[in-house]
């Protein structure tokens, strides 16, 4: 033999993995994961409680491994030197009072090539006080009057209603709920006398986890106030109703959506000749005055939409609501 130490060199190796053979506890390698997270529910800016200011993220992984928690101001991370394996990631959003906001989780498969997640952020997280002050002008308000209070959810289910007897000298009244699930909510108010509509309005609330959401509401009396910007609309005439149609049931992320709105059947006006104002969460889209509603790109989680419908002609007014939602799928690329 020309190469004796290297076959025995060879046969060591050989005879070292017939000992050990396989077995993945005689060895571990590792991998990176990069995550971002989606924290697309609120849209919020500034001093809002609803802000996130920073993430806790934790995570389980193969044959009893642990990470965290971890605190991070980014909501786009880096973790490096993760073994390879199934692992289970948990993140929560805080604001700058250290409340929780939304939490998340997402599963995937760490390789030693590194891994890319998008983690969502789609679950509220713990409960708030709704404080709602309503004020009026007693001196135009006349015999038993009642004013009726009612939350809405997002999918405009009754979440919570109260009605209080005023006297008709009675200028202002409270209404409160404690422990309400955080999250984004539709308040509606209606002030009536002797069976008769007055005033009312409606409005987006916000819940944040023990935070309380004070809300102060001045009623006019023969006046509607709409959403939380409180457009004034002439409350006079007939009930205009109908729905919002979508051109799908399901959306993706980044898709464009139309919305458009009909008439139930047996309205004595033409939707052509209506006046509209769209409004998303609230929020009113100035630059919309049509029947439809075009949304060029629907973005991840879920929005309110309102349409109010007025006729000027015959002072008829009617309104409806409808909730998009579309999630990115969450990726996993192996680099």
């Amino acid at each position: 033999m020309k190469h004796p130490p290297l076959i025995i060199m060879l046969l060591l190796v050989i005879t070292l993995f017939a000992l050990v053979g396989c077995d993945a506890d005689h060895y571990s390698l590792a991998g990176p994961v990069h995550i971002v997270l989606s924290n697309r529910l609120y849209d919020a800016q500034g001093n809002d409680p609803a802000l996130a200011s920073y993430y806790i993220l934790q995570a389980s992984g193969p044959k009893g491994s642990t990470l965290g928690p971890l605190t991070i101001q980014s909501d786009s991370y880096t973790l490096h030197n993760l073994p390879i394996g199934q692992w289970q990631f948990n993140a929560t959003s805080y604001n700058s009072d250290d409340q929780p906001l939304l939490c998340g989780s997402h599963s995937c498969s760490v390789g030693p090539s590194g891994s890319l997640i998008q983690l969502h952020l789609d679950q509220h997280v713990g409960s708030g006080t709704l404080e709602i002050e309503c004020q009026w002008n007693g001196e135009q308000t006349y015999g038993d009057c009642t004013l009726k209070f009612t939350l809405f959810n997002q999918i405009n289910a009754v979440v919570a209603t109260q009605t209080k007897e005023v006297g008709s000298a009675s200028e202002s009244a409270f209404f409160s709920i404690e422990e309400l699930d955080s999250g984004i909510y539709t308040l509606e108010l209606l002030l009536s006398c002797l069976g008769e509509p007055l005033a009312g309005c409606s409005e987006t609330v916000r819940i944040v986890a023990n935070t309380p959401t004070v809300a102060p509401v001045q009623l006019l009396i023969g006046l509607i106030a709409q959403e939380s910007s409180f457009i004034i609309t002439e409350a006079a005439g007939f009930i205009i109703d109908g729905h919002i149609t979508s051109d799908t049931t399901e959306y993706t992320a980044g898709q464009p959506a139309l919305l458009c709105f009909e008439l139930a059947q047996g309205q004595d006006v033409e939707v052509d000749e209506l006046n509209y104002r769209w409004y998303c969460d609230g929020v009113l889209l100035a630059e919309e005055s049509g029947k439809s509603l075009e949304i060029a790109a629907v973005l991840a989680g879920t929005r309110r939409y309102d349409v109010i419908v007025t006729d000027h002609i015959s002072g008829g007014i009617g309104s409806a609501s409808t909730l998009v939602s579309a999630w990115v799928e969450p990726s996993l690329v192996e680099h």
